[in-house]
């Protein structure tokens, strides 16, 4: 027997009834981009006979996507059975995953556009076993997927610890706000944004688009834009290509990066619980993330020039997750000030402000070699290019780049920090963007003393911290501080009683 979406999971439910409009827009949305070239050309190029084509052609398309959906809606079935999420869906051929509540990684619950419009909420899962795919119930009402995600996760902490914990369905009325962003700061990250890579980012998008469409018809390839606008510039009788699109550039740069920072971190709230942080945050689409306190492998936070004035940092909270999947799991906060940044460390390394740390310098042999690389290697390169084809151009770019890439390189040496706590790693650097990132010993997974030839003459060594979140490494130190680092790691991880997730 099959029932509709409720709470009680032992019996394959269906999703709501109205959830087939999000089935719907899905299927259409997929539709519309895999065949949106053919259609802007057509609508381009439609002559005023042409529009019952077009009216066809749209009624067309939203009835196959209608039917789609209904197909998907009714193929689709979720249940629990054994601690198990057995979810059955498919189009044509019928497919059943079982998902193991202990194979869990994390849950969200998401709301795009058309979710907000109908009070209901998309349910991502991550497992152990989906290196690039995620699990999804496209559709439900937020109290089944809030019961869903309270109950997975109360399975799971029942079976990894074995002390009293809060109940989960309580947990929210025990949830602490620790940090909102307000609609100033949102403006002012927009506005101290990285426009430089945004408007490179637009150029990409502009170059896949007319690639697309030049594929289809010549006159849609990006160098004939470009040629039209210079010509139309042309027969106005100055040379407007030259004065205006370096500004136009920056002011679309920053209008993208203004619209980008409204719509991902509008509403950004950071609420602590019990078992770990919440975040939520967007302003189409809603996005909520978790972050539990036993899966938080590296905390890092930094800051550029231009964000230092405002005194507003990016904090990046990475979770034990496989190389594919970080990205995702990583929660980003932006804009929290140095108060709140300490805010965050003093509570999830609760004891670290009061222990002892020993510091490590990066030897100074780590600035002469990438001196020889980086900056006398490339000189020498243009050098022998000025010999063959004599240009002022080459001297220029050659006196630049050994001033340029001599204070950068000098920058990044000095900027280097490396703390050893009694439980804690951490590590800063950066030329412009000033990084730190810090990580709890006992969840290392692995350490790595490695030396290359010119570093075993000088007795040096770099070490590599292997974490479920990825890979630490601390260059050019000496090597009786690299064994000793080592062997202080392998002490700490073996000693420790903590679990390291």
């Amino acid at each position: 027997m099959i029932k509709k979406s409720n709470t009680d999971f032992s019996t394959p439910a269906h999703q709501p009834l109205y959830s087939i409009v999000v089935i719907f827009w899905k299927s259409f949305g997929g539709i519309i981009r895999g065949f949106w070239p053919l259609l802007f050309i057509f609508f381009m190029n439609r002559k005023q006979n042409s529009n019952w084509l077009l009216i066809i052609g749209s009624v067309g398309l939203a009835l196959i996507s209608f039917v789609f959906g209904i197909l998907r809606y009714y193929n689709f079935l979720y249940h629990i059975e054994d601690k198990n999420l057995v979810i059955s869906s498919g189009l044509f051929t019928k497919v059943t995953k079982n998902i193991p509540f202990d194979r869990i990684q994390s849950i969200r619950l998401e709301q795009k556009a058309v979710h907000r419009m109908l009070n209901l909420y998309s349910v991502r899962i991550d497992t152990a076993g989906s290196a690039n795919e995620e699990i999804e119930i496209p559709a439900l009402e937020h109290a089944t997927a809030s019961k869903i995600k309270e109950y997975i996760v109360q399975y799971n902490r029942s079976t990894t610890s074995s002390k009293t914990t809060v109940n989960p369905i309580d947990q929210a009325d025990q949830e602490e706000l620790v940090f909102k962003l307000s609609l100033w700061d949102i403006i002012k990250l927009g506005l101290t944004a990285n426009h430089i890579r945004n408007f490179f980012i637009i150029v990409g998008v502009l170059i896949g688009i007319s690639t697309q469409l030049g594929e289809l018809d010549d006159k849609y390839r990006l160098d004939k834009w470009v040629t039209y606008a210079i010509d139309s510039g042309k027969e106005l009788g100055f040379r407007w290509e030259f004065l205006l699109i370096i500004p136009a550039a920056i002011l679309i740069s920053m209008i993208v990066s203004l619209g980008m920072s409204l719509l991902k971190n509008y509403n950004l709230q950071v609420r602590k619980s019990p078992t770990g942080y919440r975040v939520n945050q967007g302003l189409i689409n809603r996005n909520e993330q978790f972050a539990p306190y036993k899966k938080i492998q590296i905390f890092k936070w930094s800051i550029s020039p231009l964000r230092r004035l405002l005194g507003l940092y990016h904090v990046n909270i990475k979770q034990a997750s496989s190389v594919e999947m970080s990205a995702k799991k990583s929660i980003n906060i932006p804009g929290a000030h140095i108060g709140q940044v300490s805010d965050f460390l003093s509570r999830v390394f609760y004891k670290s402000d009061r222990e002892g740390k020993s510091t490590f310098q990066v030897h100074i042999k780590f600035l002469y070699r990438y001196f020889i690389f980086l900056v006398v290697i490339p000189a020498i390169a243009f050098c022998i290019l000025y010999y063959f084809f004599p240009s002022i151009q080459f001297m220029i770019l050659t006196f630049l780049w050994i001033i340029f890439g001599t204070l950068a390189l000098v920058r990044y040496f000095n900027s280097w920090e490396i703390w050893l706590g009694e439980s804690y790693l951490q590590l800063g650097r950066g030329i412009l963007t000033m990084s730190r990132e810090r990580i709890f010993l006992h969840k290392l997974q692995g350490v790595r003393i490695h030396q290359t030839p010119y570093q075993s003459r000088h007795d040096l060594a770099s070490v590599s911290v292997y974490t479920a979140a990825g890979t630490l490494t601390i260059p050019y130190i000496t090597l009786s501080d690299a064994n000793q680092m080592a062997n202080y790691f392998l002490y700490k991880v073996e000693s420790s009683r903590k679990a390291w997730m």
